[in-house]
């Protein structure tokens, strides 16, 4: 009976869906994102299979590395960088200058972004909603109440006047 009632007390407290998990963002806070789910479901049925989503949030990028494997993994698309250092000796340069890349986001204007990524296999951009300056004049391709998603593209063709 004990062994039973053990089981039934993990059951009940594990969390079933990895997707209703909450972000470590500090130590002492969390953030939930309730959308993660159609986020996922729309970058794994609607962006090109060889995708590479930049993301950023406001979060100092402290939900970068949990929303990158998120998609990784149920949005079945490759993300540009996250905080994972890499296992593989030979990417540590590469892994630093893409680290360095997403890290100027936030400073840089979004035309000098855009041209820092010009060769970079960048495809998308995932912000979350709450920033609204840098992208504010700009559709996205897909947007919800927590994120949206553009094409850099579409970005670079406003910049270039085609």
């Amino acid at each position: 009976m004990f062994t039973f009632l053990t089981l039934l007390t993990i059951w009940e407290t594990t969390k079933h869906n990895p997707l209703e998990n909450y972000f470590q963002i500090s130590k002492h806070r969390q953030k939930r994102y309730s959308t993660l789910k159609d986020l996922c479901d729309y970058v794994k049925s609607n962006l090109e299979k060889d995708a590479v989503i930049f993301i950023n949030t406001n979060d100092n990028n402290s939900t970068n590395e949990p929303l990158s494997f998120t998609i990784k993994c149920f949005g079945h698309r490759a993300t540009f960088v996250d905080y994972a250092f890499p296992f593989n000796e030979s990417s540590i340069l590469e892994w630093k200058d893409r680290i360095d890349i997403s890290e100027s986001f936030a400073s840089a204007e979004l035309q000098s972004f855009l041209k820092s990524i010009k060769h970079s296999p960048i495809s998308h951009i995932l912000t979350t909603n709450n920033q609204k300056d840098k992208l504010k004049n700009f559709n996205p391709i897909w947007k919800n109440n927590e994120f949206s998603i553009y094409r850099t593209k579409d970005l670079n063709k406003h910049y270039d006047g085609k």
